[in-house]
């Protein structure tokens, strides 16, 4: 009787020993922080500076200003090619994609989008940082700013269709968060100016009637911010 007690005891000794640290490893597994991982930013060396700027329609700040560089920090998380930094009208057609969503007109008919395409990535012309840094130093600018989506289209197609067939809403604001550094040599004078970066799209809009053919409506293009572009001039 005295051996089975014992063997009964140290039984229910071993089971809450278990549960103890069953509970132990809940509880610190519980408590531990969820690791949040950040997509990586995509840099862009632009390796022909005065080319782009006239693409992109930059102007010098001042009449004696020097181009010195333009850098393009993007989202890491869009997914674009970026060995070629594109100039704003240039266009690859891939095969043709319809949109899944319409546009109803009363009960006439619908709108839908029509070849959605990539059209690059480019630099805006609105500022949304500028900067002096005396040399030599290494001037380091960040930026964070909210931007606005940009859309058009000439047919009255609704911005709810244009949204679904881009995949970004057009009508928001984005925010765009970056940092660049460089260098400034002894003796001269560095201002940076900061643009948004837009991925551009551009597309078709069909008319679809209840009755009859469908037919070519129109054309459009969108654009969503994604990063930032620092420019450097000599001053």
């Amino acid at each position: 009787m005295k051996k089975e007690r014992r063997i009964r005891k140290f039984f229910v000794m071993g089971v809450a020993l278990t549960l103890l640290v069953t509970l132990f490893v809940s509880s610190a597994v519980t408590a531990a922080p969820r690791e949040v991982t950040k997509p990586e930013k995509k840099v862009i060396q632009v390796s022909n500076p005065e080319a782009y700027a006239r693409q992109m329609g930059l102007k010098p700040p001042s009449p004696n200003a020097k181009l010195v560089g333009i850098t393009l920090v993007i989202d890491g998380s869009i997914s674009t090619d970026l060995s070629v930094v594109q100039a704003p009208n240039s266009v690859t057609k891939p095969a043709p994609s319809k949109s899944s969503v319409i546009s109803p007109q009363a009960l006439t008919g619908y709108y839908y989008l029509y070849n959605v395409r990539d059209t690059g990535n480019t630099c805006g012309l609105s500022k949304i940082g500028d900067s002096y840094y005396p040399g030599p130093c290494t001037a380091t600018m960040t930026v964070s700013s909210d931007v606005s989506a940009t859309w058009s289209a000439n047919v009255g197609v609704s911005a709810e269709v244009v949204s679904a067939g881009v995949g970004f809403t057009v009508t928001n604001r984005y925010g765009v968060s970056d940092s660049y550094g460089v260098s400034v040599p002894s003796g001269q004078t560095y201002e940076i100016i900061a643009h948004p970066v837009y991925d551009n799209k551009s597309y078709d809009v069909m008319w679809h009637p209840y009755i009859g053919w469908e037919s070519y409506a129109g054309s459009g293009n969108a654009a969503k911010p994604i990063g930032v572009c620092f420019v450097q001039y000599s001053v």
